[in-house]
């Protein structure tokens, strides 16, 4: 079985996703029992606001989008895939989707993409 850094050196990364996927991460590492979708979307909004990073008109969309494109329990995620890791998931308390990171999955990405494997 490959590691998650093994499964990262194949990865080929949706680089329009890119910035989204790391602010998505940092927003819910400190969280391990996640955050409502709603709770995360807002904390990614103000970090990225926060740091003057352009927001664009359809952010809820783009981080939903950004979200499903590494979420293990999305339909959108390619989970045949092999090249692509899960670095999310998502799980519903009755009605609310719980947003969860992937811990060693999403800090060996971030190490990653900051060129420190």
């Amino acid at each position: 079985m490959r590691t998650a850094e093994q499964m990262l050196e194949e990865l080929e990364n949706w680089p329009e996703w890119e910035p989204y996927i790391e602010s998505i991460i940092h927003v819910l590492l400190p969280y391990r029992m996640g955050l409502s979708r709603s709770n995360a979307i807002s904390a990614v909004y103000a970090r990225r606001a926060s740091r003057n990073i352009d927001l664009p008109d359809t952010f809820e969309q783009t981080i939903q989008s950004a979200f499903n494109s590494r979420c293990a329990t999305s339909t959108t995620h390619d989970l045949h895939n092999p090249n692509v890791v899960a670095l999310f998931y998502s799980e519903h308390e009755g009605k609310k989707a719980i947003w969860k990171v992937a811990d060693v999955a999403a800090k060996a990405w971030l190490r990653k993409k900051n060129g420190r494997l």
